[in-house]
């Protein structure tokens, strides 16, 4: 959910458009400590989000997405409280919203165990469906967090590609990872009822989706320049530091990446810093200014934030280095990134993620393991090697990173705690 949000906000997406039903109140999505849940995931509150909400919020030929993760069973989804979605209700709404909006264009990807058993009551003209399965097999992940369906799409997503290519390529792994016949993802777009299997197109499917990206933001991925930073200005506030960042080209989004000041972070190719470590959303004033408020007591320790940019359509980029002494264990560094690809420099694992009771952290064996809480207090410090951290019973659900030093190289990666 977390990944999914994230990526909303990534391909344009503002906070006051993207509507959160989850089975907890709380729980805050982007790293700024605002709760992004709207409400509970029940059948009701679905409804009212479809027909009321969304129908009077969008305007007319404005795409609708929807994003659905749990558990699922045939021509069933599993809410909280008694009733369960089918897709007759389902399509029900989506009849609703069309006619208040006047909108066609519904976009849904549904990833739970025999999803394909919706696609038959909602395939239309101009809607797209991707389903993480058929209509009658299970919907797998591993245990350690590392592959499913629902986790991986946002990677594509996040950085342009169309919901022909995500599909595609989450499909093609879905196939290598568990083999032909355990798990098969499915894709609607042509409103004949049938879902075909990759690749795409097949049997009519594939020719819509290859126009039709998740939100509003355009592929970025065509190889331009990068944006500049024009003006650059920061203001200490007592407890705060204000800052405002003018670009060379109108972006996607702006955000603030906190890191440990040292700390090199690593990603698979794919993975987008501002979705995978606390980070924090700028505001956008006009389409080439930037500013944000940074709170110094929520960080501890020496760290540093990074401006970051997704900018159609030339992708993440590093511009400038920016770097101001906020006080005498902070370093405020504000930049662009120009590339999310970190080279690994140590064996470094932590898994199950997210992880209930205990989590496996593997490190090199002269390396130092230390845990810290997203406020950056360190909560413990490991050896290297293989290693088993069971947190106390004070320590709450959250998220921790997991920092292993070698000498003065460090790589940190960050786990879900739920408790």
């Amino acid at each position: 959910m977390e990944r999914a949000y994230r990526t909303c906000l990534a391909r344009g997406f503002k906070k006051e458009n993207i509507y959160v039903l989850h089975y907890t109140y709380i729980l805050d999505l982007d790293g700024d400590y605002i709760n992004d849940v709207r409400d509970i995931a029940t059948l009701p509150k679905l409804t009212e989000a479809i027909e009321d909400w969304a129908a009077h919020r969008n305007y007319p030929s404005t795409n609708l997405y929807i994003f659905l993760t749990g558990h699922g069973n045939v021509d069933s989804y599993t809410m909280v409280g008694s009733s369960n979605l089918t897709p007759v209700k389902l399509d029900s709404m989506l009849n609703k919203y069309c006619s208040i909006n006047e909108a066609y264009k519904i976009n849904i990807v549904y990833d739970a165990c025999k999803s394909g058993s919706f696609i038959d009551e909602l395939s239309k003209s101009g809607r797209v469906v991707m389903t993480s399965t058929n209509d009658s097999l299970l919907s797998w992940f591993k245990e350690d967090g590392s592959f499913s369906f629902g986790l991986l799409i946002w990677n594509k997503f996040a950085l342009g590609y169309s919901f022909k290519e995500t599909f595609n390529w989450i499909a093609s792994l879905v196939k290598e990872v568990y083999g032909d016949d355990k798990q098969i993802p499915l894709f609607d777009d042509n409103g004949d009822g049938v879902g075909h299997r990759e690749p795409l197109p097949n049997g009519g499917d594939g020719h819509f989706g290859e126009w039709i990206r998740w939100g509003p933001g355009i592929s970025s991925r065509s190889p331009m320049e990068p944006p500049e930073i024009e003006e650059f200005t920061l203001e200490e506030l007592g407890d705060s530091v204000f800052f405002q960042i003018t670009t060379s080209m109108p972006v996607d989004s702006c955000w603030v990446l906190i890191v440990r000041q040292d700390t090199t972070y690593e990603f698979a190719e794919g993975e987008l810093p501002m979705i995978d470590i606390p980070s924090v959303m700028l505001s956008s004033t006009t389409p080439l200014e930037y500013e944000g408020t940074i709170y110094k007591g929520d960080y501890r320790g020496e760290c540093k934030f990074v401006g970051l940019t997704m900018a159609p359509p030339t992708g993440i980029h590093i511009v400038g280095d920016y770097s101001y002494a906020v006080s005498a264990d902070t370093i405020l560094t504000l930049g662009m990134i120009e590339d999310v690809i970190i080279p690994d420099k140590h064996t470094f694992s932590v898994k199950p993620n997210p992880f209930n009771s205990a989590v496996s952290i593997t490190a090199p064996e002269n390396a130092t393991v230390e845990i810290f809480d997203i406020m950056g207090k360190s909560i413990a410090i490991l050896e290297g090697g293989e290693q088993i951290w069971r947190p106390e019973a004070s320590i709450g659900s959250g998220v921790y990173l997991v920092s292993a030093t070698v000498g003065e190289q460090s790589i940190t990666k960050r786990v879900v705690y739920l408790k």
